[in-house]
């Protein structure tokens, strides 16, 4: 990942425009990760460095605490016109991901190339399987708000949807999706498009106890993530792959 941390050092040097009163949290967390083959640990990890954001996440085995899968992703925070005004966006900068399938290692890396409006994909994986193997360049879609799929709670409360939402329920925010997982997403996970971008949207669910619940759809994959008042993370239930993300100590409960 040598290369993914030299373009954080480079973006890190260069200068932003500054928040409007979001806070820039660091925060380490451990999880329960739950689904179809059983119960991993699941740590995650987003760190500030001026107006960059890293986030980190892995899973590993329970017991043997070996690492199945980790990923690194960076976003670099800015703003877009949206009539007339400036906003906060992010803008992605690039990830590095690793997961470890029928004992091989598969990797993938992406690097937002700015002057053409492409993401430039590597991956590495068996020679003879061609979709995971080699280079290529991904258009983006026309839009104002992309969020790495491993960043969305981040990126959704710094672009400031979480907190508009609960002002305003009634509302749906629209942004696209970057699957960092991509293309092992496809085969990892049931129902997936194939496509690098998705086009997503947000809205608020309820609140529960203290709790802010939001829906996120992803090409029709609805996802709960359960945040603090204060946006915290607390967990997130991925209804169609039976997967939930979990405070340590709290079991799957058939009501989520």
């Amino acid at each position: 990942m040598t290369q993914l941390i030299i373009t954080f050092l480079f973006f890190l040097l260069q200068s932003c425009s500054s928040r409007h009163g979001i806070s820039q949290r660091d925060s380490r967390n451990d999880y329960s990760y739950h689904d179809g083959s059983g119960k991993f640990v699941f740590q995650r990890e987003t760190k500030f460095s001026k107006n960059t954001i890293v986030t980190r996440q892995k899973i590993s085995s329970l017991k043997s605490h070996k690492i199945l899968e980790k990923s690194i992703v960076a976003s670099k925070l800015g703003s877009v016109g949206v009539n007339s005004a400036r906003v906060i966006a992010l803008m992605p900068i690039g990830s590095d991901f690793e997961v470890w399938l029928d004992g091989n290692r598969y990797s993938s890396k992406l690097r937002t190339d700015t002057k053409n409006k492409k993401m430039i994909l590597e991956t590495n994986g068996l020679k003879e399987n061609e979709k995971w193997y080699g280079t290529t360049a991904i258009q983006f879609p026309k839009s104002k708000f992309f969020c790495f799929f491993s960043q969305i709670p981040d990126c959704l409360y710094q672009i400031g949807f979480l907190q508009s939402l609960v002002d305003r329920p009634e509302q749906v925010r629209q942004f696209y999706s970057i699957w960092d997982s991509f293309p092992f997403s496809q085969d990892q996970y049931s129902g997936m498009g194939k496509n690098l971008f998705s086009s997503s949207s947000v809205k608020f669910d309820r609140e529960e106890k203290n709790i802010f619940i939001f829906e996120v759809d992803i090409e029709g994959q609805l996802l709960l993530y359960y945040f603090s008042k204060s946006y915290d993370l607390v967990k997130i239930v991925w209804i169609a792959q039976g997967i939930m993300i979990l405070p340590p100590g709290e079991e799957p409960n058939q009501n989520d």
